[in-house]
């Protein structure tokens, strides 16, 4: 009988090897014994769960071993009998926020710990829902802040496209033309990192649209952490037509951050922030020709106050010759001397442009986690009124180095910002909600460092934020006295137009717009330039444009 030798190259060996392990991978995914699983509730009962976090709850109890872990008082937690219980004891931990997505008391205190403590162990967790933002206090995303949001009466198709396509997250699920459906809408509480990222996170599927990298998972000490946001995990819709996807691939990741043995390899494939030529070494083309624009432009603007642009432009050239002459194969740290001495060119280059040069930097200083930015189409009644650590200092001299010196803390932890310097210098405005939410002007007097709300439109229901001076004693400021709601988001959003508050005190309104009115500003020649939401002949999403008044 004839012998049949088949020659495979090494490619073809490649393909075959990882083809068999990723059957037997999944195969041991699928054969494991169902995980314990601890369902970790910031609430104090399973009554006290929002439906979306019940729905969740009730998804984890078809899942393996479920156990309800509710946080007790002391951040520790227990089951639903009252009983302490031990992170330790489960093979893997899962935490939903679905109902809303305000910080809640997990994100910090004894519960944080202890779900970090359980991943550094070895052992795995699942954050889904508003909890991917979760990924910040945990430590796991130092560099960028993930986006959070509500949702309100969403009802959109949402698929994934997996990215690392062999994990064994994606065993079992349906595709269409490449796309995973998972639901048909999403819970109110969302997070994702469509405002960029993950930077130190690999990702295992994206969105159709691209940006919101919803599925990602991170190595935390021995342990891996998954998040899973953005709309897709919304266990809540029991009429939703891709349900047994959604479930499937919960069931999957749970799987597998219950056994440690089938963990793949973790890896980054891309660096984050991404940079013009991450594969050039040294300074990048684009680098040293943004710097050159740079002094160009100070140059010519400003002939008699920048005095030293050609002598940097000198500097430049010589460092770009010396850095050139190096050998393209040479590693990465050959070129670090150089490197050092661009960055230091560069700061002393822009830090003497002559519109720095001014004693002290006015701004607010306010914890990256909690920066109090509305979304685009938002103004300040769609965000939080509280619970920032915000304080306004200056910033002397202008230079990275330079000090911080605190001018005003506010009681609590209200928001302070919006901030608008007086012509004198001696007073500004600044935007900050009452004891009641409700947002209000109020000027900081910066010698007695005393704060006065400003009596603008005084009514329970009405909001006004966003002000600016007026050279001849009034004030610009946005209300939304109109008592107008954004039509898209079903009229949820509080519209704010422009107002006049004249010297005497009297009001008038400015503007008559169906939409937003933001950041008034004087300019030069009197007339103020504000931001307005515009309809008008174009598609209506992401459309702040500048207009006169």
């Amino acid at each position: 009988m004839p012998v049949i030798q088949t020659h495979y190259d090494r490619k073809q060996w490649i393909r075959i090897v990882t083809v068999l392990y990723m059957v037997l991978l999944n195969t041991e995914v699928l054969n494991a014994r169902p995980p314990k699983i601890g369902f970790l509730a910031a609430e104090s009962s399973f009554e006290d769960m929002g439906p979306h976090n019940q729905a969740a709850w009730k998804t984890a109890a078809t899942q393996g071993q479920a156990t309800l872990l509710l946080r007790q008082k002391n951040g520790s937690f227990a089951d639903s009998s009252g009983h302490a219980q031990n992170l330790g004891d489960f093979d893997v931990v899962w935490y939903h926020q679905g109902d809303a997505i305000k910080r809640n008391l997990m994100y910090q205190g004894r519960s944080l710990t202890e779900i970090q403590q359980f991943a550094k162990s070895g052992r795995g967790i699942l954050l889904s829902g508003g909890a991917l933002a979760m990924v910040a206090q945990l430590g796991l995303e130092t560099q960028m802040r993930p986006q959070r949001h509500e949702l309100g009466n969403w009802r959109d198709l949402a698929g994934m496209i997996p990215v690392e396509k062999t994990h064994p997250a994606f065993t079992g699920l349906d595709g269409d033309a490449g796309i995973m459906w998972l639901s048909q809408g999403g819970c109110p509480a969302v997070a994702d990192f469509y405002w960029g990222g993950p930077a130190e996170g690999m990702i295992l599927a994206k969105t159709p649209s691209g940006p919101e990298n919803p599925l990602v998972e991170y190595s935390l000490g021995k342990g891996r952490v998954i998040v899973l946001g953005w709309h897709w995990p919304d266990y809540a819709d029991l009429e939703n037509p891709h349900r047994s996807n959604l479930t499937r691939l919960t069931s999957n990741l749970l799987d597998y951050l219950g056994e440690r043995q089938v963990w793949v390899p973790f890896a980054l494939r891309s660096t984050y922030p991404p940079v013009a030529s991450p594969e050039e070494h040294g300074v990048s083309a684009q680098q040293w020709r943004a710097l050159r624009m740079a002094v160009h432009d100070l140059s010519s603007n400003f002939p008699d106050r920048y005095p030293n642009g050609n002598v940097y432009l000198e500097r430049l050239q010589t460092l770009r010759a010396e850095h050139d002459r190096l050998s393209r194969t040479s590693e990465f740290t050959t070129f670090a001397a150089i490197e050092r001495q661009f960055e230091a060119l560069k700061h002393e280059a822009l830090l003497a442009n002559p519109l720095l040069n001014f004693d002290r930097l006015l701004m607010i200083r306010r914890r990256a986690d909690q920066l109090g930015l509305p979304l685009n189409f938002n103004g300040n009644p769609d965000i939080e009124p509280t619970g920032y650590d915000n304080t306004l200092v200056t910033l002397s001299p202008i230079r990275p180095d330079g000090e911080l010196e605190t001018l005003f803390k506010p009681a609590g932890d209200r928001f302070i910002g919006d901030v608008d310097l007086h012509y004198d210098a001696d007073r500004l405005l600044l935007s900050t909600p009452d004891a009641n939410g409700r947002w209000g002007v109020a000027e900081l007097d910066l010698g007695s460092r005393l704060l006065t709300p400003l009596p603008l439109i005084d009514e329970p229901d009405v909001h006004n934020y966003d002000a600016c001076y007026l050279p001849d004693g009034g004030i610009v400021f946005t209300s939304t006295a109109p008592f107008i709601g954004v039509p898209c988001v079903g009229g949820s959003s509080k519209v704010a137009n422009l107002y006049l508050r004249k010297p005497d005190g009297s009001i008038r309104r400015l503007t008559n717009d169906q939409d937003h009115n933001w950041c008034p500003t004087v300019l030069n020649n009197g007339r103020i330039l504000y931001q307005r939401w515009e309809y008008t002949d174009i598609a209506h999403a992401f459309t702040r444009l500048l207009f006169h008044a």
